[in-house]
């Protein structure tokens, strides 16, 4: 049985937790360095450097991600030459809508690991190689579920405003202002995140950036099909010509559809959603209720090697059958 009383160990593990779980904190809620130096601009009430600040959002945004000194820098870039497809992973870092290093959440996903390895090495009595494979799985699990849920409850938020926008874009073409007044307007006048965003490609307009260049730019870095809608409808009219009010009025027509199908293809699919949570987690409740009734007993499936096994494989029958489930409640509109 194993031995779960090594303080030393658990100790320093959840210390390690925690100052893991503080530093991304602060890193998520500190507002990064755009955000303060606008603060300061604001605080001095200097015009001329309220200005700047919104002239040049990107490169704020990229000195933030990548360190304001030279020696985060240079850890940013050995981290882009050890981690695999460093350039998807900013990407989806920075659909979080948070300022979020790479170096940052690296740190994070190692401090997770070795938390992790320790934890299933105390608690379950696992040998260092299985103990490191769970600490893996957790530490790096866990941070892209994270940031998952974030990217796609941001994506949510976007989605929801982004009729409007196309409206209030509408509107303005109709008062006789260009798309491009259009699109500050937007940006100024939304709420986050689809104001950022507007804001986002107003500015890169600002620094010398033509509009298909800061439209391409968003919809790569969001890649949302509704939004690219947008993008080929301002593309096509500046090479075509043709009415903009009625070709923006018209997508923002489809907008409102396709979101209203996606609300009732999500309440027709509930009740299968719901039967995927519940099947799903039964086995890992049923788990824990044993743990807690009868220990010795399922113990004794976790330190013999053949109830490794049997564990492993139902683990993986376990996903394969979620996953399924999964792929048949959701549908593609």
């Amino acid at each position: 049985m194993p031995d779960f009383l090594n303080l030393d160990i658990l100790t320093g593990a959840v210390f390690v937790a925690a100052l893991g779980i503080c530093l991304a904190l602060v890193l998520i809620y500190g507002g990064g360095k755009q955000v303060q130096l606008k603060r300061r601009v604001t605080r001095v009430g200097a015009p001329q450097g309220a200005a700047l600040v919104e002239a040049q959002p990107v490169n704020l945004r990229k000195a933030g991600a990548a360190g304001g000194g030279d020696g985060e820098r240079s850890v940013e870039q050995w981290v882009r030459r050890i981690l695999p497809r460093p350039d998807a992973l900013s990407v989806k870092l920075e659909r979080t809508g948070y300022a979020i290093p790479l170096w940052a959440y690296a740190a994070f996903c190692l401090l997770l690991t070795v938390c992790g390895a320790l934890a299933v090495q105390q608690v379950l009595g696992l040998a260092l190689f299985f103990s490191l494979v769970a600490g893996a799985l957790f530490g790096v699990g866990v941070p892209h579920m994270v940031v998952g849920w974030l990217a796609k409850r941001r994506t949510a938020k976007f989605l929801t405003l982004l009729p409007e926008a196309v409206d209030l874009m509408v509107r303005t073409v109709k008062s006789g202002l260009p798309v491009a007044e259009a699109i500050t307007l937007a940006g100024r006048d939304m709420a986050p995140p689809a104001g950022d965003e507007f804001r986002r490609i107003a500015d890169n307009m600002q620094i010398g950036r033509t509009l298909e260049e800061a439209l391409g730019e968003s919809a790569q870095r969001l890649s949302i099909p509704e939004f690219d809608f947008l993008v080929i409808s301002l593309s096509l009219q500046r090479e075509t010509g043709g009415n903009i009010a009625e070709t923006l009025s018209n997508l923002s027509t489809m907008l409102r559809r396709r979101q209203q199908m996606k609300l009732k293809v999500r309440a027709l699919s509930s009740e299968a959603r719901a039967s995927a949570w519940i099947v799903g987690l039964l086995p890992f409740g049923m788990f824990a209720v044993l743990f807690v009734v009868n220990q010795p007993y399922l113990m004794s499936l976790i330190n013999d090697p053949r109830g490794l096994v049997l564990l492993a494989g139902g683990l993986g029958c376990q996903f394969i059958g979620v996953m399924v489930m999964r792929s048949m409640s959701r549908f593609e509109i």
